[in-house]
């Protein structure tokens, strides 16, 4: 929910009461933050009904919201969905697009925010990474700064390991995804058991619900 919009209700009520301004202009001002406050509930609720719908499709055992940032073959920032399914697969789900990995072919999970990304070279999950993984991560500065992200993202990183047939090695891939719904959302994914049999954490993480990395 747009919080600027909601202290802007909130201010303009305030001048509305005290007469500094023409009554006009504020109601104007009420009338358009309304509006946009509005908006973003409606947008926020949407996106919870279509979390639930997919979720029950699925019978998953968790699913959220996410922005794709890195990893699958879909555009930075957009909107996808996250699922567990019972068959213990994630599910990235998204128009015209959905993929199945086992939790079993996932090498790592971290948690992290954004401004913590600089001091990443320091921990187990980011020398476990190969150089062109890292470059991407050390070049997530711009993308934000291209798409006028704001800083403390709260992203998730998840380290795959992907056979390549032909050559029979393997090729670690790395997606990157962007929370978008809330600070409760990865808490809870974490406290899954087979997700957090695979779960990294920095040393400034002090939560009990991921393992010491």
């Amino acid at each position: 929910m747009n919080i600027l919009s909601l202290l802007l209700v909130i201010f303009s009520w305030l001048l509305l009461k005290s007469g500094s301004l023409a009554p006009w202009l504020i109601k104007l001002i009420l009338f358009c933050a309304t509006l946009n406050l509005l908006f973003h509930l409606a947008r926020f609720i949407l996106s919870l009904w279509r979390i639930h719908a997919s979720a029950a499709k699925e019978k998953a055992k968790w699913a959220s919201s996410f922005l794709h940032l890195a990893g699958l073959p879909l555009m930075p920032y957009q909107e996808m969905l996250l699922m567990i399914s019972r068959k213990d697969e994630l599910v990235f789900l998204a128009d015209d697009f959905e993929k199945r990995l086992p939790i079993s072919e996932i090498e790592g999970i971290l948690n992290i925010r954004s401004d913590q990304l600089r001091h990443l070279e320091e921990e187990t999950f980011y020398r476990r990474l190969e150089r062109g993984q890292q470059d991407l991560l050390d070049s997530l500065d711009q993308l934000f700064a291209r798409y006028g992200r704001r800083h403390h993202l709260d992203l998730l990183l998840l380290l795959i390991k992907d056979e390549t047939e032909q050559k029979g090695v393997h090729k670690d891939n790395l997606l990157v995804l962007e929370n978008n719904q809330g600070p409760w959302v990865l808490p809870n994914f974490f406290k899954r058991p087979e997700i957090k049999a695979k779960a990294f954490k920095t040393s400034a993480d002090t939560r009990k619900d991921v393992i010491p990395s």
